[in-house]
């Protein structure tokens, strides 16, 4: 069974970019433009919520980045290479932007796997040095810390860098950095040698800060801020602000006025463009415009303003249970019943849906207390116009004089499948042309919970 899932991988990252298949190219192309005008430090902050990208975005930045830069070993192809230089020279040219101008280190810190380190300073700088033995080629393996540095030192040919190299031990974890008394002019040194001939400036991209615990994440801000302040580095942290708010509060007290304390250490707040969500959910293979479940499925996101992570988690889900059924012309356990394909077309999206948004709303909507998101998703638009000609009987006419209503046969029908009392002899309940069983919310649920026929064939071409 596959997963449906846009992690930030190389194949991911390089795809999408390729494809544009979540609309953001051109919001990455604006960002490095920004990059370009700076001639100083800077430190941007990307506020976006969580699931809404952030990580995703600034690794493709640094995958442009890293490929327009000629010393920088990065993990694509030379074929690969190209096709990104070729389609971001396009991209450029269309939006009237100048192409990248200067050089760049790209360095990605992902602040949550050093949460539990006591001095944030010397995870940065050994990120950094990292990057450089990994991007740069050095072949050396097993090596210590003094050992990577004067392997740079040598391959960039830096200079007065020996302070530095002599007070990095491996047996202690960088800790003799933090007992030097010139620590800034020391990593100032540092900092100002890397780019020699190398870059022009060193983007450090600070991601996950919103995640770590609110000590260490106040700590890494305020040392970033004392001790990196140099022109050749720009820091791009991609944050949650509300969260990172909460964080401080948490280490200086709810009072704290907390959103002008993160002005002291961020130039520029950008919040992140939204994704093309529908773009990317068709490019998944859920086409709104040939299938009611698949419009269906693109309201119900866009009504729940679904982050990228939602719409995986959704569509994952969708892909384990129904999406077979529905795109294959009927539902395996009753192909000719109107009201079985009205449930398979038009519920399952919905209740999947909720059970991914919120598990009180799903509650509610499957034990018959909230038919609100059927009616908002339903009652107006093209979505399913064939189900509403079957709900109606002889005779009747959609007519708001009359109260028939497109909400008032989807009310029918939602009490029909989660309010209908069938224990006094009743075993239909009809709507129209639409007949709903007394097991038809059982063959909902159990379809949905992936304990059903339907479901299992659908892991199995998955699987396929």
């Amino acid at each position: 069974m596959k997963k449906i899932e846009l992690q930030p991988t190389k194949e991911n990252i390089y795809k999408t970019f390729i494809d544009d298949s979540i609309g953001r190219n051109k919001d990455i192309c604006y960002f490095i433009s920004l990059l370009d005008s700076f001639d100083e430090s800077n430190s941007i902050a990307i506020n976006s919520n969580w699931g809404g990208g952030k990580t995703f975005f600034v690794k493709q930045i640094e995958m442009v980045l890293g490929i327009h830069n000629k010393f920088f070993q990065t993990a694509f192809e030379y074929s690969e290479k190209n096709v990104i230089i070729l389609q971001y020279s396009d991209l450029c040219k269309r939006l009237k932007v100048d192409e990248i101008e200067k050089l760049y280190l790209p360095i990605y810190y992902d602040a949550w796997k050093y949460d539990n380190d006591d001095d944030p300073i010397m995870s940065i700088v050994y990120e950094i040095i990292s990057t450089l033995n990994n991007k740069y080629d050095f072949e050396e393996l097993n090596i210590n810390f003094s050992k990577i540095l004067k392997g740079i030192m040598e391959a960039l040919n830096l200079s007065g860098m020996y302070d530095l190299i002599t007070s990095i031990k491996v047996d202690d974890d960088l800790k003799n950095i933090a007992k030097s008394r010139d620590l800034k002019s020391k990593i100032d040194e540092f900092l100002d040698q890397i780019p020699i001939e190398r870059a022009d400036k060193v983007v450090i991209f600070i991601d996950e800060l919103d995640r770590c615990k609110p000590t260490y994440a106040v700590k890494l801000l305020e040392r970033i801020k004392h001790y990196f302040n140099n022109d050749k580095i720009i820091f791009v942290f991609s944050t949650n602000l509300e969260e990172l708010q909460s964080s401080v509060k948490c280490v200086y007290g709810e009072s704290f006025n907390a959103y002008r304390y993160l002005d002291r250490f961020f130039d520029l707040k950008i919040p992140l463009p939204k994704a093309d969500m529908s773009k990317y959910f068709s490019s998944i293979e859920f086409d709104k415009n040939n299938y009611v479940f698949d419009g269906v499925c693109h309201k119900f996101m866009e009504k729940y303003n679904f982050q990228l992570r939602d719409i995986s988690k959704y569509a994952r889900y969708l892909k384990m249970t129904t999406y077979n059924s529905a795109h294959n012309g009927g539902s395996a356990y009753c192909p000719d019943e109107v009201g079985y394909r009205f449930c398979l077309q038009c519920l399952t999206p919905i209740i999947v849906g909720l059970f991914v948004y919120d598990i009180t709303m799903y509650n509610k909507f499957i034990n018959g207390y909230d038919s609100s998101p059927l009616i908002e998703l339903l009652a107006d638009g093209e979505i399913g116009k064939f189900f509403f000609r079957s709900m109606l009987a002889n005779g009747e006419t959609y007519d708001e004089h009359t109260l028939i209503t497109r909400e008032s046969k989807l009310n029918e029908l939602y009490d029909a499948i989660f309010n209908t009392n069938y224990d006094n002899g009743i075993y239909v309940k009809t709507i129209g042309n639409i007949s709903i069983e007394k097991d038809t919310k059982e063959y909902l649920l159990n379809i949905i919970n992936l304990l059903s026929n339907e479901a299992h064939k659908s892991w199995k071409v998955d699987d396929e």
